[in-house]
């Protein structure tokens, strides 16, 4: 005697009204003001350490003055003035890329990497356009997401207002410095990951 089984399906999809970055009162929105590559919800202490640039072999270290064990390291997109030491000579150093500067937090013991973009980008990435396609499942099951590239959070220059931290001075302040400076703790801050599902 054959046997037939019932299985209800359902469609799962990023809520971007929903998905927030909260810091304090402050919550900034989804694709709007920041891009996240960590598609969970996660809190966390967020600590300001520069550029983000381990290169003691330039004797710069951003890393060397924090404990970023279990906290969001946030980072400026930019680099140290250009015409001063150290990397007046080294322009093309392999610890200034971005992903460097990503592998360097994670070592450090960060749950993750914040950048403070200069700009926004002209076109969402990939992994932002797969967020956005309903990912079809079995009900009762956990829909798989893409993979992101890097464990990170991307704020654009609207956010980086939003929040008020005096953000925008400290990076003026840092564009002068020849030495690494001192880190700064910003309080917790939490994403917060939204996924909507409908049955089908």
């Amino acid at each position: 005697t054959p046997y037939h089984f019932e299985y209800g399906l359902a469609q799962s999809t990023l809520d971007r009204t929903a998905t927030t970055l909260s810091v304090g009162d402050k919550h900034l929105r989804f694709g709007k003001d920041f891009i996240s590559f960590l598609p969970e919800t996660r809190e966390a202490e967020a600590v300001l350490v520069g550029y983000g640039i381990h290169a003691p072999d330039l004797g710069w270290d951003d890393y060397l003055m924090v404990d970023v064990r279990g906290k969001w390291a946030v980072i400026f997109e930019g680099l140290p003035h250009p015409k001063e030491v150290p990397f007046k000579d080294h322009p093309n150093h392999p610890a200034i890329t971005m992903e460097a500067r990503q592998k360097a937090s994670l070592k450090s013991g960060a749950v993750g990497l914040i950048i403070l973009r200069a700009s926004r980008p002209a076109s969402e990435s990939e992994f932002e356009k797969a967020l956005s396609t309903p990912r079809i499942q079995l009900e009762g099951t956990t829909s798989l997401m893409p993979e992101p590239a890097l464990p990170r959070i991307d704020i654009y220059p609207s956010g980086q207002k939003s929040l008020g931290l005096g953000l925008e001075q400290a990076n003026r302040t840092l564009k002068g410095r020849v030495q690494p400076a001192a880190p700064q703790s910003l309080g917790t801050w939490k994403l917060n990951w939204v996924m909507r599902k409908e049955r089908i």
